[in-house]
């Protein structure tokens, strides 16, 4: 009868049996949560609020006005909803879905409605410059939809829809046109300068720099370095108070810093932007 002898144990070099391994229970797959609602443009919800608030800040919130901001603020976060309803959010964002279409829907007809008030309550000129903001804010979401929001002119449409309604509220408020015009052309110059030298920075951080693209973006800085300044030495209302803006861009531009360093990066072109703002406030309110 033979006996079935057991194996001995591995032993190390040192002589020591190894000792065995806990069994390991298998994990349960990772889930992906829902992708978010919020607006993926971090930088969007400065260029978007720090001029609206000033601007309130300056001119105080009248009806018209109120309703104006309000129509803004919901047309902005009605944006990645309605972008996740269109398709344009990948596999995941899907997951979201029937509640995306509801928060747009909702955000959407909030818009419309606060911009439609806004419009009855305005005077004529008020009307115009509704109107304009209503189709700069359309070209905007529809170039977003259609070539996505990485591109140059894309994303400088999108900065104008979004500074766009200070124009409308201060004129709201009895500001002469020319003023409103000035004011609301150097609030769109200040967030242009950053978002340009940003770019600059992405850009020259890849292996295959397009010289191209970084040469128009530093033709742009120039050319609104050089507005800038102009509208500073005429005497334009709000330009000197957005010169840090413009300036940050430009060392932005020289310093050249990491793109690992971006949130940081916009973290200090938050705080510009509301040195910016308290500018506006203390020399217009």
């Amino acid at each position: 009868m033979e006996l079935q002898m057991e194996e001995p144990p591995a032993v190390a070099r040192s002589g020591a049996a190894k000792p065995a391994r806990p069994a390991v229970p298998n994990k349960p797959p990772r889930t992906k949560g829902k992708a978010s609602l919020w607006p993926k443009e971090h930088g969007a919800y400065a260029i978007l609020g720090v001029p609206l608030a000033v601007t309130w800040g300056v001119v105080g919130i009248s009806i018209p006005g109120g309703l104006m901001g309000l129509a803004a603020v919901a047309g902005f976060f009605a944006n990645e909803p309605l972008l996740v309803v269109l398709g344009r959010r990948g596999r995941r964002a899907a997951r979201a879905l029937p509640h995306a279409a509801a928060r747009g829907a909702a955000l959407f007809c909030l818009a419309i409605v606060a911009g439609g008030l806004a419009m009855y309550l305005a005077d004529a000129t008020t009307r115009v410059a509704l109107m304009g903001w209503v189709c700069v804010a359309s070209l905007a979401w529809a170039m977003h939809v259609r070539l996505g929001g990485r591109s140059l002119f894309t994303q400088l449409v999108g900065i104008a829809a979004l500074v766009f309604p200070v124009l409308p509220i201060v004129l709201a408020a009895g500001w002469d046109p020319a003023d409103a015009l000035s004011y609301w052309g150097a609030w769109s110059v200040a967030q242009a300068s950053p978002a340009l030298a940003v770019r600059n920075v992405i850009a020259l951080q890849k292996r295959q720099p397009d010289r191209r693209a970084i040469r128009l973006h530093d033709w742009g800085l120039g050319a609104l370095l050089l507005v800038a300044c102009g509208g500073t030495a005429l005497g334009w209302l709000g330009w000197w108070q957005v010169l840090p803006m413009v300036v940050a861009g430009l060392i932005l531009r020289c310093l050249q810093p990491s793109p690992r360093h971006l949130q940081r990066i916009g973290w200090t072109l938050v705080a510009v932007n509301c040195l910016a703002g308290l500018l506006m406030l203390g020399t217009l309110g």
